[in-house]
This record gives C-alpha cells, sequence and structure tokens, in this order.
C-alpha cells in the first residue's frame, strides 16, 4: 500500500539487536556524516538575514511566501542535514533506529512539500503580477494557499511512506533494506508523482514568469531592465538546476532503476544544496537581503530609512568600548528622573519570577557542592578541571541571573533605578555565560580527541592556556560590550536598557549575538559528532548479550545528558538571537527565555548527581547516608 497512517507502516524491528543492525548492515561514513552537519549549520547562519527580511516585510505577499520557503529550507536542513549526518557518522541503518530513521524521512518530506509548494506558488504570484490579476493573492487568499500546502505536506509525511537513511548506500531511499524484502514492497506514488510534476513544471513556471517579464519591461530603459532580467534569470536557473537534479534522482530510483552509489551520493547533496544554497542566492541576488547582513555584522548603518536631502545619515553606534565609556554616553543618560522616580514610573515589581529565581539558584548552587568538591579532587584529569571551570561559572551564573536578578524583580527596578546594579547582573552574566559555553564545548572537544585516540591534544599545559584562553574572551566580551540590563516590566534582562527617547538600534552588541548563534547551532551538532563517535566504538566491544545492556545504559547516559545540555542551551541562546537579529518575541516567550538561561547554570547540578556515580556518592557522603570511601574517577 502506498497510503496508510505511519504508526501502521513502521514497526520496530526483531531480527537484530539494534547495534547487531549496524555491525552487520551499516558502515560509518565520517565524511558525508561531517560534511552535511557543517554544511548546514553554515546555511542556517546565513538565511538569518533573509529571515530577518522576509519577517519584516511580511505584508507583501511575495515576502509572505519566501519566509514560509525559508522556515520549511531551514527545517529540512536539520532533518537531510545535521541529522542525516548524524546517521552516516553512526554507520546507522533503518533497523539501527528506525524511530530515528522515521524522523529524518518524514521531517524531510514535510519541509520538502512546504518548500516546493512554496516555490511554485512564488512563481505563481509573481505571474499573476505581471498579468494585472495580482488580486488573486491579496488578503486571506495566500494565507489559505499556504495553508493548504502545509496541510498537503503532513498528509504526505504522515500517511506515506518516507525515505529513510542508510549508511552503506549514503542515501535516503524508500527501500529499507531489509534482507528478505524487495524494493517493490515500499512504494511511495504520491511523492514520486509530486517530484515528477515539480522537475517539469518548476522550470516551465520559471520560463512563463521570464517571457513575461521580458514583455511588460520593454518600456523601461534597456540597460536597467536587462540588469534586472539577468538576476531573475539567474535566479531561476539556480532553483530550476538544483529542484530538477535532486528530484530527477527521486524519480529515476522508483520508476526506473537504482543509479550508481556516486549518483546516489551526489543526489543526496543536491538535495540539500536545494535546501541550503537559497540563503546564498538571497545574499547575492536581494539587495535587502544584503544591506541587512551588512548590517548585522556592523558594516551598515543602524537606521534603515532611507537618506532625505540635506539630511545626515544616523551614524553606526558603538560596539565596543570599555563599560564605564558606555554607560556614559548619552544613550545611558538617567538624569531625567531620580532612581526612585524611575522605579514609580517604568518599574514594576515580579514577586513570582523574584522569589522563583532566588529559591531557585540557591537550591541548585547548594546541589553543586558534591560536585564542585569531586571535580576539584580530581582536577588532575583534563575533563574533570573543565568541569570543574564549568561549574564555578555556573554558579557564577546563578548569582547574577539568579538571585541578583530576582532581587532586581522583586524591586521592580529599571535600569536607571541602580545601573550599578544593572551593570553587575549583566556584565557579569556575559563573563560566566561565555566562559561558561566556551568550556562546555571545550569539554565535548575533549570527549572527543579521547575517543579518537587525539587526547594527546589536550595533555600538561594546553588545557590549561584553552581555559585561560576562555577566562580572557569573557573578560573582553563583559567589560568592553554592552551588556543585558534586568528590566522588571519586561521580566527579562535585554541590551536595550528602555529609556524614553532611545530605540534599541542605539544598543547594539554584535559580538555576544555571535557567540550565541554560534552556540545555539554548533554545539547540539558537536553533541552529535560525539555520540556517533561514542556509539561506533562501543559497538566494536559488544560481543554478548550481557555486555550489550552495559553498553546500551552508557549510551543512554551520555545520549540524555547531551539532550538537556542542548535543550536548555539552544533554547535560551536562541531567545538572545530572536530577540537581537528578527523581532522581539511576546512576554511570555521572554520570560520563558530568561527562566531557560537559569536552567541553563541551574540544572547541570542535577544532571550531575543522576548520570554521575562519583558525585551521587558525594553527596550521600556529606549527608551522612554512607561513610567516607575513596571515589572513583570515573566520569
Amino acid at each position: 500500500m502506498s497510503i496508510r497512517f505511519i504508526a501502521f507502516t513502521i514497526n520496530a524491528p526483531d531480527a537484530h539487536a539494534p547495534e547487531e543492525w549496524s555491525k552487520l548492515y551499516g558502515k560509518p561514513q565520517y565524511e558525508l556524516g561531517v560534511w552535511s552537519i557543517v554544511f548546514s549549520t553554515v546555511c542556517q547562519i546565513l538565511y538569518i538575514p533573509a529571515l530577518r527580511v522576509f519577517y519584516r516585510e511580511r505584508k507583501l505577499t511575495s515576502y509572505k511566501i519566501m519566509l514560509f520557503v525559508a522556515l520549511a529550507d531551514v527545517g529540512a536542513l536539520s532533518c537531510f542535514g545535521t541529522l542525516f549526518g548524524y546517521t552516516m557518522i553512526r554507520g546507522m541503518v533503518f533497523c539501527s533506529d528506525w524511530k530515528l530513521a522515521w524522523f529524518v524521512g518524514s521531517g524531510e518530506v514535510f519541509c520538502w512539500i512546504v518548500s516546493s509548494c512554496n516555490c511554485i506558488l512564488l512563481v505563481v504570484n509573481r505571474i499573476c503580477e505581471l498579468t494585472g490579476r495580482s488580486h488573486l493573492f491579496q488578503g486571506r487568499p495566500s494565507t489559505l494557499y499556504i495553508a493548504a500546502t502545509i496541510v498537503y505536506g503532513l498528509f504526505e509525511s504522515l500517511f506515506t511512506r518516507p525515505p529513510v537513511p542508510n549508511s552503506t548506500h549514503q542515501f535516503c531511499a524508500f527501500n529499507a533494506f531489509i534482507p528478505g524484502h524487495a524494493a517493490e514492497e515500499y512504494p511511495n506514488r504520491p511523492n514520486m508523482y509530486h517530484d515528477t510534476f515539480l522537475a517539469t513544471g518548476m522550470p516551465a513556471l520559471f520560463i512563463v514568469m521570464c517571457g513575461l517579464f521580458r514583455t511588460n519591461s520593454m518600456i523601461k530603459t534597456a540597460n536597467a531592465t536587462q540588469a534586472l532580467q539577468a538576476k531573475i534569470f539567474t535566479q531561476a536557473s539556480f532553483v530550476c538546476f538544483f529542484f530538477g537534479i535532486s528530484s530527477a534522482v527521486w524519480v529515476f530510483e522508483e520508476f526506473f532503476y537504482v543509479p550508481p552509489p556516486f549518483f546516489l551520493t551526489a543526489g543526496m547533496v543536491m538535495v540539500q544544496g536545494v535546501h541550503g544554497l537559497p540563503c546564498l542566492i538571497y545574499l547575492a541576488l536581494n539587495r535587502q537581503v544584503q544591506k541587512e547582513a551588512w548590517r548585522m555584522i556592523g558594516k551598515g548603518p543602524v537606521a534603515v530609512a532611507k537618506k532625505k536631502e540635506g539630511e545626515m545619515t544616523t551614524p553606526m553606534a558603538v560596539q565596543i568600548r570599555f563599560i564605564t565609556e558606555a554607560f556614559a554616553a548619552p544613550e545611558y543618560n538617567c538624569s531625567a528622573h531620580t532612581p526612585e522616580e524611575w522605579t514609580v514610573l517604568f518599574g514594576k515589581p515580579q514577586l513570582l519570577l523574584g522569589i522563583f529565581s532566588i529559591v531557585f539558584s540557591t537550591a541548585c548552587q547548594i546541589l553543586y557542592l558534591p560536585a564542585l568538591r569531586v571535580f576539584y579532587r580530581e582536577r588532575r584529569m583534563t575533563c574533570y578541571k573543565f568541569m570543574l571551570v564549568v561549574a564555578l561559572a555556573d554558579m557564577g551564573g546563578l548569582a547574577c541571573f539568579g538571585t541578583l536578578f530576582g532581587v532586581t524583580m522583586l524591586r521592580g527596578t529599571v535600569f536607571c533605578s541602580d545601573p550599578v546594579l544593572a551593570w553587575i547582573v549583566g556584565s557579569g552574566e556575559v563573563f560566566f555565560w561565555i566562559v561558561s559555553s566556551c568550556n562546555c564545548i571545550l569539554l565535548v572537544i575533549n570527549r572527543m580527541c579521547e575517543l579518537t585516540e587525539l587526547s594527546w591534544i589536550f595533555q600538561g599545559k594546553t588545557s590549561a592556556f584553552c581555559i585561560l584562553f576562555t577566562i580572557l574572551y569573557g573578560l573582553a566580551e563583559s567589560l568592553f560590550t554592552r551588556p543585558p540590563l534586568p528590566n522588571s516590566t519586561e521580566q527579562f534582562c535585554a541590551f536595550n536598557p528602555f529609556i524614553p527617547g532611545h530605540t534599541p538600534d542605539e544598543y547594539p552588541n554584535r559580538p555576544n549575538m555571535y557567540h550565541d548563534v554560534f552556540l545555539a547551532l554548533c554545539l547540539p551538532a558537536l553533541f552529535v559528532v560525539m555520540f556517533g563517535i561514542v556509539t561506533a566504538k562501543t559497538g566494536q566491544l559488544i560481543q554478548d548479550a550481557s555486555r550489550s545492556t552495559s553498553v546500551q545504559r552508557l549510551q543512554a547516559k551520555i545520549f540524555t545528558q547531551a539532550s538537556f545540555v542542548c535543550l536548555f542551551f539552544g533554547a535560551s541562546s536562541s531567545v538572545w538571537v530572536f530577540q537581537e537579529f528578527l523581532f522581539v518575541p511576546p512576554p511570555s516567550v521572554l520570560i520563558a527565555g530568561m527562566v531557560m538561561c537559569q536552567a541553563v547554570h541551574g540544572l547541570p547540578c542535577v544532571i550531575y548527581l543522576m548520570l554521575n556515580d562519583a558525585v551521587r556518592k558525594e553527596a550521600l557522603r556529606m549527608i551522612g547516608r554512607k561513610p567516607a570511601v575513596k571515589i572513583s574517577s570515573k566520569v
């Protein structure tokens, strides 16, 4: 059957254990895995200026459709980029982890359908504008068309067979390659008909659009028309090429024959290119996206408005200068009112958030004590040395974004109510955030080096120099960039102090934002690579069922720790990135992001107590439940 609900299509295999499936039928593909993760991460970063422009101009129908195309492409890069790369590094087949394989395949089908259908809608919308029928997309019709593509994508992903990753073939195929079953048992005709229409219909629509544009632009200046036609034709050529090639691979593989392995791998890279390379096309051909990208890296004017005749352009706000000089600048002038008046006029006591912040940070700091004792005692080991610095930075972060932030919420203060306290909260958190996150990345890289027999890289003074560098980097960020300042009305710490008469564009902090973007995208990717290496290494050690159980428990602990850390780091970083680069989220999202930031510093102590035997034994010994014993040096 080609159409039935996914739950009735995919079932857990029972012929072999998951590790046996990988060992018997899989093959780790490190080159393709690393390429997929790196390519998808880079493209997701480059999509940020385009997403910001499309969201800001979403009242225009064309930008509304382009926003959904870009969002679908970013989602597809996560499925057929990051997660697919993870399966290649692990050497997985479908039966190694059928749930992950389903998530990769169905997620890509959904994003592929939404992206391609909205791309067709975009071309049809341009054709309607050129033929005087733009009313067909004005108002609610465009929203209904987009909603129809989402429903269509959900149907395809939930009621048809997904393409599942296979490390041996370095490809995602509808055939699960389970011995004893033929390829004819895994049909997906609806998806193939969609790809056939896409491979043939998309070029035809672009040809029609270019022909109409050439006809309608004859009254314009020849040079300007030729330049604009060249941009449209170039964009059409790139999009059609990647959509056509990647669609053709799926059509040939299902309808005709299985192409050679190199052709399959090239087709997989083409699919990634379909979702990833449009960000480069936007940067190369869309002037608004270009200006937004330059503005985000500090090379353009803060003001977006066009310069009028005889009017001075708004100068670029200074981003890097010593903190005392920054607070002495006009944009931080608090002389309009006394501190008490600032609190009364612009503040609002937040008892619930304030009490939660103080209680949560205090409890976590107490729970960190057994971990600190273990990490300090075993600090000769490189991993414990990094974990000690991370734990100390997290305790400092809890003091700033927990206890002191809670005090400001209880008092209902804003920046001008107490600038010194606000500076301590903001700059202190920036320092501890940088040190904690950088040493967390170093810890992951250190584990990867140990697993790949490259542990000598961190031996001796190298680890101490790395830690020293993170401390200096944290000091530079906290002392020479604008800190996030607490505001009781917003219940959040923002770079904007919300002083009347000033705009958010006067308070940029691009260095911190670039750090958060890198953290939100690269830390999960590093954990994916590390877990893939752990799985590949431990798979070689499994020889009997008893050892298989212990190995599965070890992998589960590592994966659980990685999932929690990545979730909180990614969520808290994303709030800051969205608030600065894209748009100001609703108040509930800001508060949730603030709590997530506190959780990044606080919840690792709970993870240590749950997953680290040495820390757990130390905690029991500290409360007198067990006599003092020699603590194992195992992590």
